[in-house]
């Protein structure tokens, strides 16, 4: 796994509002924390109604005319992922003129207020101004295996979802949340999921990231439409507890005993 890259992202006064995001979302930040605790088979919520949907329509446009994305494919997934959006420099006028909406959402989403609003309902802790993330196309035949997205310090995943209006349950792509085998401990995912989460056009859908815990899945996509999203990750200071257990240190140990030259890289949802 290539090391973590990191930009800074020019802080925001929390009383500053932030273009492109809702600012529903603030005002029902008690309500969507209270979902997000309660959720199963783990910590979960989406928050709906996004954004302006005219900006995030722009934003698809300028993924789609602007950054390439290459075919990623191993035993554990099959995706189309874009350049690290993390690294896209905004003061090169290029860059500026083909992606201005795509770098408004890039700082909404990494700025103080709003990582200040994640905090809040995920109940996570300190988030740092880290930004990791990237976009995703999952096209017909695409899918990404059970695993836990515990890596380093990562503390929260979300997925903005830029897909057609009107994605149905039998186009696939669903978000699958998986249980454990014995609930309360980490160890081994269930075999079939228990929440299925939908990439509906303009939801943010946000999970804590739990080693041994957190495990979840891209169902495979049946339509001929892409699914479409930007996802990436929050991070705290350091590593959550009990690291170790995760499904990647899993994977490296029995790549070791079984002499295999990876374990794989994990894609993002």
């Amino acid at each position: 796994m290539a090391p973590h890259k990191r930009q800074k992202v020019d802080d925001v006064p929390g009383e500053k509002q932030i273009p492109t995001v809702s600012r529903d979302l603030f005002s029902s930040s008690d309500q969507l924390k209270e979902d997000f605790s309660t959720s199963e088979p783990y910590r979960h919520c989406v928050f709906r109604s996004f954004c302006d949907p005219e900006t995030l329509d722009k934003v698809r446009a300028e993924v789609l005319e602007h950054l390439p994305a290459n075919l990623k494919e191993t035993d554990l997934f099959k995706v189309y992922q874009t350049v690290d959006i993390a690294n896209l420099d905004a003061t090169k006028p290029e860059n500026a003129s083909r992606l201005p909406n795509l770098f408004a959402l890039r700082e909404a989403i990494y700025s103080l207020e709003f990582r200040q609003l994640v905090q809040k309902v995920t109940g996570c802790k300190t988030l740092t101004d880290q930004t990791d993330c990237s976009a995703n196309v999952y096209s017909q035949g695409c899918h990404l295996l059970c695993h836990d997205d515990v890596i380093g310090d990562r503390c929260v995943s979300y997925i903005i979802y830029l897909t057609d209006p009107g994605w149905e349950v039998k186009d696939g792509g669903a978000l699958e949340l998986y249980p454990l085998t014995a609930p309360g401990k980490q160890g081994l995912p269930a075999l079939a999921p228990t929440t299925n989460l939908l990439p509906e056009f303009n939801t943010m859908a946000l999970f804590a990231v739990l080693p041994g815990a957190s495990y979840h899945a891209v169902q495979e996509v049946f339509s001929d439409k892409p699914r479409l999203s930007i996802s990436g990750w929050y991070h705290a200071a350091d590593p959550p507890e009990g690291a170790e257990g995760a499904s990647l240190m899993q994977l490296q140990s029995l790549a070791e005993d079984c002499d295999l030259e990876t374990a794989g890289e994990f894609q993002t949802a």
